[in-house]
């Protein structure tokens, strides 16, 4: 079963939290998420970016509240 690993980047600004994410990704299995919770407000495009550049799946970008939350599928 695919695992959900949850990582905090709020009050990080870029590009910390695309650092963040690109070392956790490292930590977990194909097919496994990253649930990644940020208030930078360039975080969306940045992500989206970052996905689409090395293949990964962005599954979802939602708000919640003041945070940004993206989930990520590692390819």
């Amino acid at each position: 079963m695919a695992e959900t690993v949850k990582l905090d980047t709020k009050g990080l600004a870029c590009p910390m939290p695309i650092i963040k994410i690109s070392k956790a990704i490292k930590e977990i299995a194909a097919g496994d998420r990253l649930e990644v919770r940020a208030d930078d407000p360039a975080f969306e495009t940045d992500v989206t970016a970052w996905c689409k550049k090395l293949g990964h799946t962005l599954v979802e970008c939602r708000t919640e509240g003041t945070d940004l939350v993206a989930v990520i599928e590692k390819q």
